[in-house]
């Protein structure tokens, strides 16, 4: 049976911040290359007292949307999640998937609509991982009956509202701020009619959270325990156990994403960049092994990581199925026109459908568009290996 979380917890490297609203949480160590990846407190905005525009912070707003420009890449803690309710949450997915990575389905009991939920484990085609797709309450359930696996998608529910929010506010002050417009944190008004432009199409809560597991492979040798690819869909927050591995590609470098317990990982998706004219940066990201040569990961730390398996939960929030619909009521012909070169023609489930390589539990992240392999390709040919 594969060891689950808390047999290789020593392997966690947890980096310590500070209480500040952000923070540089990257540390530089011996053979290591490292990125300022912000790490953002975000509050809420969902806050029956608040009407949404008023609990945010401006400047948080702007440097979330900073960090998006610049890599794609950010950390944000929210207290809507505690560090114990991820802890929990991971250490179920791990559990589950090491019992079930023997079998191609599991199901569940029987339902009165004579409908058996069912969870397919899927093996990677290439990667050392398994992993399955959930987008039910019962196979929340099925995952961890009590309750864990529900109370933490509906933390990322709320989160992914409050990030859209902050989103929106800030790409709306960079315009501002390109056009040489005075920009004020107390004119409410105007931001009262952009912070939620995001935020009200995702509210049918288009989701799907992906459990995985990277199985140890002992080995020196090994490349990449996840090949190199970039989302598909708006955003993603990633919890991870720690285990070292993940890096993001930054102005032509493989470099380490830092790790910070309660903290999520949040990237931009292929679709949120199109949608912004590439203003947020859909990047390629990859889970390394020691035995390339282009990592800028510590490599003692990737062959620690290697010994053992590692966890993560990715959830993927999609735009409503009706998403083009809702924006001919009310957006303006631009926005419109942005989401529709940014969906290339197709719908919202066709878009997902190709980019992620399959529907539902068959999603497995291998379509890519053109420009996205040419990428690829010359990372591949930049790539070396021991």
């Amino acid at each position: 049976m594969m060891p689950t979380i808390q047999d290789r917890q020593s392997t966690s490297t947890s980096t310590s911040t500070s209480t500040s609203t952000i923070s540089d949480v990257t540390k530089s160590q011996p053979g290591t290359s490292s990125i300022a990846v912000p790490l953002i407190d975000i509050g809420t905005t969902t806050d029956e007292k608040n009407d949404g525009n008023s609990a945010l912070s401006r400047k948080t707003s702007r440097s979330l949307v900073s960090a998006l420009r610049d890599s794609g890449f950010a950390l944000v803690r929210s207290p809507l999640l505690t560090p114990q309710l991820q802890s929990k949450a991971l250490e179920a997915t791990s559990r589950f998937l090491a019992i079930s990575s023997s079998s191609s389905a599991i199901t569940g009991g029987p339902k009165s609509n004579d409908k058996t939920p069912v969870i397919d484990v899927i093996s990677h085609p290439t990667d050392p991982k398994v992993y399955a797709m959930l987008d039910s309450e019962d196979q929340y359930d099925m995952v961890a009956p009590d309750n864990i696996i529900r109370e933490y998608v509906a933390a990322l529910q709320l989160i992914k509202m409050d990030v859209l929010r902050h989103i929106s506010v800030g790409l709306f002050e960079d315009e501002d701020i390109d056009n040489n417009n005075d920009v004020d944190d107390d004119d409410d008004d105007k931001k009262k009619n952009d912070v939620d432009f995001f935020a009200k199409l995702h509210d049918e809560n288009n989701d799907t959270l992906r459990l995985i597991t990277y199985f140890p492979t002992h080995s020196e040798t090994t490349a990449n325990r996840c090949k190199e690819h970039s989302d598909y869909g708006t955003i993603t927050l990633l919890s991870t156990d720690g285990v070292s591995g993940l890096e993001l590609f930054h102005k032509g470098q493989w470099l380490p994403v830092p790790y910070v317990e309660g903290a999520l990982v949040v990237n931009v998706g292929s679709l949120l960049a199109g949608w912004t004219h590439g203003a947020l940066r859909a990047t390629l990201h990859r889970v390394a092994g020691p035995a390339l040569l282009n990592s800028g990961s510590n490599r003692q730390g990737l062959l620690d990581a290697v010994n053992h398996a590692r966890t993560s939960m990715a959830f993927f929030a999609d735009p409503n199925h009706d998403v083009s619909e809702s924006l001919a009521a009310t957006a303006t012909a631009t926005e419109k026109d942005d989401l529709a070169v940014a969906l290339g023609g197709l719908s919202v489930a066709e878009y997902i459908r190709f980019r992620s390589g399959g529907d539902d539990n068959q999603r497995s992240g291998v379509s890519f568009t053109a420009k996205e392999s040419e990428i690829i390709t010359k990372v591949d040919d930049a790539s070396e290996i021991l």
